[in-house]
């Protein structure tokens, strides 16, 4: 076992001293250790897109690894050392997750347009009472929220964002998604709302205690401007290219329903966005 890449952020931060934690959480594609100032970092076998403060292995699944919840970790620039393995970082390769600008092209809304009729046909299929309830309450929040941007309300824009914190069940709750959705589209640099990134500092301090840790580092990894590379592949494409049906899937495989979720997000405040320019 090898390590093949490691994030360029994650890297700086090694050069500070050594990351000390414990694993986290084991699934088959990934592996979550969290250090003892409460920091998540990630594990991806080779199989995985590139992911932010990750370092990806010469694995294809965690299942038969040496790595098992709650053992100790140490991290240096040189190695990563678990009880009785060492795994050297030093030939791994850096990779960069960085935004595009806000650039969209003449068919970039026809590509939303085409976006929103698959995830209404996707909608469509059911799902259980409750599934619909949330689904219905998101939907609802999200309106208001991409409202309270389009008249430039700050306090509101900080008010609906809190309330999509945590709702939903699973891993990475649906209205989570949203919002981190949403961030991809404030990170872009340019964009029209670009000024109300910094409110997210407010969101994730409520956030920290309305969604569960995982969910809560994807949101705070996002706002300071790293997200995995399937999702900067999206929003590259959505921007400038014609055809995106490859990226526009990757996302949509994410989890259960994260990718769908994820994809409304962006969709939504995307779509404001280039209607503020008409």
């Amino acid at each position: 076992m090898e390590a093949l890449k490691i994030h360029d952020a994650l890297d700086r931060l090694l050069t500070q001293g050594p990351i000390r934690g414990q694993v986290h959480s084991v699934f088959q594609k990934a592996l979550n250790i969290i250090d003892e100032e409460n920091h998540l970092y990630t594990l991806l076998t080779s199989e995985m897109d590139d992911g932010p403060l990750a370092v990806t292995l010469s694995l294809k699944s965690f299942e038969e690894s040496p790595f098992i919840k709650d053992q100790r970790i140490l991290m240096t620039r040189e190695e990563l050392r678990i009880p009785g393995h060492r795994i050297p970082l030093e030939n791994a390769s850096r990779f960069s997750l960085l935004f595009p600008p806000y650039d969209p092209s003449p068919w970039c809304y026809r590509l939303i347009q085409e976006t929103e009729s698959i995830l209404e046909r996707e909608n469509q299929h059911g799902g259980s009472p409750y599934e619909r309830a949330v689904e219905k309450l998101l939907h609802e929040r999200l309106m208001d929220l991409t409202d309270a941007f389009q008249k430039e309300d700050e306090d509101q824009i900080l008010s609906f964002s809190k309330k999509l914190i945590g709702l939903g069940p699973g891993l990475t709750p649906s209205g989570d998604d949203v919002l981190l959705g949403m961030m991809l589209v404030l990170n872009l640099p340019g964009n029209p709302y670009e000024k109300y990134l910094p409110l997210f500092d407010q969101v994730l301090l409520e956030a920290r205690d309305e969604t569960n840790l995982l969910s809560f580092h994807g949101l705070a990894r996002a706002r300071e401007g790293f997200v995995r590379r399937n999702l900067l592949d999206f929003i590259k494409a959505i921007l400038r290219e014609k055809e995106i049906e490859k990226e526009r899937e990757q996302v949509r495989a994410i989890g259960h329903t994260s990718g769908q979720d994820i994809l409304l997000g962006v969709l939504s405040l995307l779509k404001i966005c280039l209607e503020k320019e008409k």
